[in-house]
């Protein structure tokens, strides 16, 4: 024959059963909440970090060095993972780096066309060359208009 329980010992068993499952619970978000901090202190570390990188890289595009513009927002978005903030800027800053890079290559096609006024051969490649240069030059002007029309509807661009 089995033994009957009492009704005493069946509440008892779940009350425990309870503040034990309460207990863990509160341990597993006590430890979540330092390592919050610590990942939230090391994000502003790094939004800080890639405001700094940005910054250089205005300077190298506004001086003209496209090349090095472009690395140093690559190197942020490499060394600067958690930075949001920043990695977004650097998507728009990206773009236009990109639309200068183009409008000098329009520009460099314009003069060999202008050289080569639909002769021949080299006249058909300045011609394809600086077709090409427009639509870069279009598609980076309208990229940067949807990416900053994202921004400000706060969607990541």
């Amino acid at each position: 024959m089995r033994k009957s329980q009492s009704p005493c010992s069946k509440g008892f068993f779940s009350v425990i059963v309870t503040l034990f499952l309460l207990s863990v619970i509160t341990a597993a978000c006590g430890g979540k909440n330092k390592e919050d901090k610590g990942y939230s202190q090391h994000r502003a570390e790094m939004e800080v970090r890639g405001a700094q990188f940005l910054s250089q890289a205005r300077m190298q595009l506004a001086a003209g060095q496209i090349d090095q513009a472009r690395a140093t927002i690559e190197r942020m978005r490499r060394e600067c993972y958690l930075a949001i903030t920043a990695r977004n800027q650097g998507i728009l800053l990206m773009d236009s780096v990109d639309l200068f890079a183009a409008k000098r290559d329009l520009q460099r096609a314009d003069s060999i066309m202008r050289l080569h006024p639909q002769q021949g051969k080299a006249g058909r490649e300045a011609s394809a060359t600086f077709e090409d240069a427009c639509q870069k030059v279009q598609f980076y002007e309208r990229k940067i208009q949807f990416d900053s029309k994202r921004k400000d509807a706060g969607t990541r661009p």
